[in-house]
């Protein structure tokens, strides 16, 4: 009896001790502020989106911040016949990883003096996502004076949709720990465990995204409205490859990517320009931080390419 008497205090023991180490690694993890980040609206209608007026440090370093359009920037307030509005997906969004300074949006401004600049973007959206956000927020797409589109070859595709917690959450996760060990720590687990199969000569190659008529249509209305209301608005379409679009390495994609900026060509205004990213000799491997996405670094390139293109005047000039 004694026996088992010991046994239960020594189990009650180790709980209680487990108990108290998994409450100090929970306190320990979100003081990290690794669940400071921006969380989302989702519905049928667009998707998802960042939730409105919103503010944090992701880290305690990367700072981030949503205005009451979504736009990852200060209150909305139209700045008169300069106001430049920015579309896209996690290129523009730039994400957790970067601080809010070295995100496109940010850097256009800081080299625009007087023009504000208008960030409107999500992770993973496509075209028909930001057709969309204008269609619900008809003001901003009224006050813009000049409008940049930046677009990638996925962006023809379907509209996106809500699906994942971790990549757009909707509520802060009830326990940090658990969210940062399925979101950073398993994955690292299992790539480690996993051992990367043999190239198989005979396998497929893996498919492109689609190049929907319906998303393309989307466009085609969208431009037609815009010119037709606004004749005189530049508009600038900043077609970015990912890495594996860039010399030597393109001859896969490349075939993919040429029929992309045709059908992307074939729904814009002839009096549209399309910059292509990788054509300017200041673009390099090195301004990516992943597959696909810029740098702080990459970000400040890219928006001295686009404003190079754009040839707009400072407010003081």
């Amino acid at each position: 009896m004694s026996r088992s008497r010991s046994s239960i205090k020594a189990l009650a023991i180790a709980a209680g001790v487990l108990v108290v180490v998994l409450l100090f690694a929970e306190i320990g993890v979100r003081a990290t502020g690794v669940i400071d980040f921006p969380l989302y609206h989702a519905d049928d209608v667009i998707g998802y989106i960042p939730e409105p007026n919103q503010q944090g440090s992701f880290l305690h370093k990367n700072t981030w911040i949503l205005n009451d359009k979504s736009q990852g920037t200060t209150r909305w307030a139209p700045n008169g016949n300069r106001d430049l509005l920015l579309l896209g997906d996690s290129l523009v969004w730039g994400g957790n990883m970067l601080r809010q300074e070295e995100k496109l949006g940010p850097l256009l401004e800081k080299k625009l003096p007087g023009w504000r600049v208008w960030p409107a973007s999500a992770g993973s959206w496509s075209i028909a996502n930001e057709v969309t956000y204008l269609d619900l927020h008809p003001d901003v797409e009224s006050e813009a004076d000049v409008i940049v589109w930046v677009v990638n070859t996925g962006d023809l595709d379907r509209p996106s949709r809500w699906s994942s917690e971790e990549t757009h959450p909707r509520t802060r996760p009830i326990s940090a720990l658990v969210y940062a060990f399925k979101k950073y720590a398993l994955p690292w687990i299992s790539g480690k465990l996993r051992a990367a199969p043999p190239p198989d000569p005979a396998a497929a190659p893996p498919s492109m995204p689609a190049l929907l008529p319906e998303t393309e249509a989307a466009l085609h209305a969208r431009i037609t409205k815009l010119r037709a209301e606004y004749p005189g608005r530049k508009i600038l379409f900043v077609l970015y490859a990912d890495q594996s679009q860039l010399p030597p390495d393109a001859e896969a994609d490349e075939a993919f990517y040429r029929k992309f900026r045709d059908h992307l060509r074939s729904n814009l205004d002839a009096s549209i320009d399309i910059v292509e990213v990788r054509d300017d000799p200041r673009w390099k491997r090195a301004l990516y931080r992943d597959g696909i996405h810029p740098s702080g670094a990459g970000d400040d390139v890219l928006a001295e390419i686009i404003l190079e293109h754009l040839n707009l005047a400072p407010a003081s000039q």
